[in-house]
């Protein structure tokens, strides 16, 4: 329906409102105190902090169609579940990308090519869900969300993420909620249960992975070793 269509927009925009007004409270702040708000803007300035809502705004509308089609599965709504031009425009873009990253990688800049593997990722991570839907028996859809958890991660630990690789983590994780908050995975009980009866033996592993003493933003500065990033990826998880 229409009124179903513009919920996102509406989000969104509420998101955006969020985010100005923020944003304009910090400046004034910044201002009253001293501070230099457009210094690092980008990285650690007072506006630095609000960028997160943007991204959950933007977030809200490019995944849309998936949620529609989220939708219409909990519906009992088939005829809905197509490939379609959702599907098709996010496989041209990731054929793009990936034709782009293999014909000028000598070329680019290694920023440039960073981005370019990471929208790939990020592009790939939302196509697993909706390929899912599309071509799989419904028995298998609970499938998919740890296809979308293997993935995230697996190309995470893969190389290290340099901004904006956090930011399109961020993006993913989204992604990643969204299908299994509508389309629950198989087990997805069963290790809630396990979690919720074990956390402090999990909680006590999980400092043996964290580094002691570590004095650095791992979203400017990610860990170079695999070894690292899976220590760091197995906490997030």
């Amino acid at each position: 329906s229409s009124r179903s269509s513009a919920a996102p927009f509406a989000s969104a925009s509420r998101l955006l409102s969020y985010f100005a007004l923020g944003s304009a409270l910090n400046w004034l702040a910044a201002l009253a105190t001293g501070v230099h708000w457009w210094e690092d803007v980008a990285t650690r300035g007072v506006t630095f902090q609000m960028f997160y809502v943007a991204g959950l705004a933007t977030a809200i509308v490019v995944l849309a169609p998936l949620k529609a089609m989220l939708l219409a599965k909990q519906e009992g709504e088939p005829e809905r579940q197509r490939f379609g031009a959702y599907g098709v425009t996010f496989s041209a873009i990731l054929v793009g990308v990936v034709v782009a990253w293999c014909l000028d990688r000598e070329r680019l800049e290694p920023s440039q090519v960073q981005l370019l593997r990471v929208l790939a990722e990020s592009v790939a991570t939302v196509l697993l869900p909706v390929v899912g839907l599309s071509f799989l028996s419904a028995e298998r859809h609970d499938l998919i969300g740890w296809a979308m958890l293997a993935f995230t991660y697996a190309t995470r630990i893969a190389n290290p993420e340099p901004r904006p690789g956090t930011e399109f983590h961020l993006f993913e994780l989204f992604a990643f909620a969204l299908v299994v908050q509508k389309v629950p995975m198989r087990g997805q009980a069963a290790v809630g249960l396990a979690l919720a009866s074990w956390w402090p033996v999990l909680c006590f592993a999980c400092g043996f992975l964290l580094h002691p003493g570590l004095r650095l933003r791992e979203d400017l500065f990610p860990p170079d070793t695999i070894i690292e990033r899976v220590r760091h990826y197995v906490v997030e998880v």
